[in-house]
């Protein structure tokens, strides 16, 4: 029985650190599958393109983690560029969900349905709220995370308040749940 299963992006990345800039697969559902390899039996669902890069996906198998939701399909994969501040606030310059935008419930295979948990990553809310639903028909349970990048928009704000109810953990930063709440500045002095 697998402990936790990742859905979300497996994504093709830029990331800017200061003046530092590397190119990287990312994505929630990597990240967060392979920082929970480390202590438990984890599996991944997600969808990439014909352009992501295969190597990626040997580092998570070499980790222990189970790549048989993992799907190509035709079209792009999903990619990021993301750049940090030095109070590591990030700004999205490039967003495309490419193939990702669409990972379905009906993608989870049969191997994960006795799963103990799962964490459904940072996406589009409608595409999290089917998920949930999911998970609630075999009873396993379920984590949400959000990004600020959903959070801010008013409408995609109020619908991940929504999947906060019925689920048993929702995981966000103090940004995030800033947002969320309607504030528009952080309450925090960083100096």
């Amino acid at each position: 029985m697998f402990d936790l299963i990742s859905v979300g992006y497996v994504s093709l990345d830029k990331v800017k650190i200061g003046d530092r800039e590397f190119e990287s697969c990312g994505g929630a559902a990597l990240h967060s599958a392979l920082s929970a390899s480390l202590f438990a039996k984890t599996g991944i669902v997600s969808r990439i393109g014909e352009d992501f890069d295969m190597s990626c996906l040997a580092g998570l198998a070499d980790s222990g983690i189970d790549l048989g939701g993992i799907k190509e399909v035709a079209g792009r994969s999903s990619r990021f560029n993301v750049s940090y501040d030095s109070l590591w606030s990030d700004t999205y310059d490039l967003v495309e969900f490419g193939v990702g935008e669409t990972i379905s419930p009906d993608e989870l295979p049969p191997a994960y349905f006795a799963a103990r948990m799962l964490l459904i990553n940072s996406m589009h809310p409608e595409v999290q709220a089917g998920w949930g639903s999911l998970t609630r028909s075999y009873g396993i349970s379920t984590a949400i995370t959000t990004n600020y990048f959903f959070t801010k928009h008013r409408a995609l704000g109020s619908a991940v308040l929504k999947l906060i109810h019925g689920t048993e953990f929702f995981i966000c930063n103090y940004r995030e749940a800033v947002s969320l709440l309607g504030q528009t500045e952080y309450l925090m002095n960083y100096e």
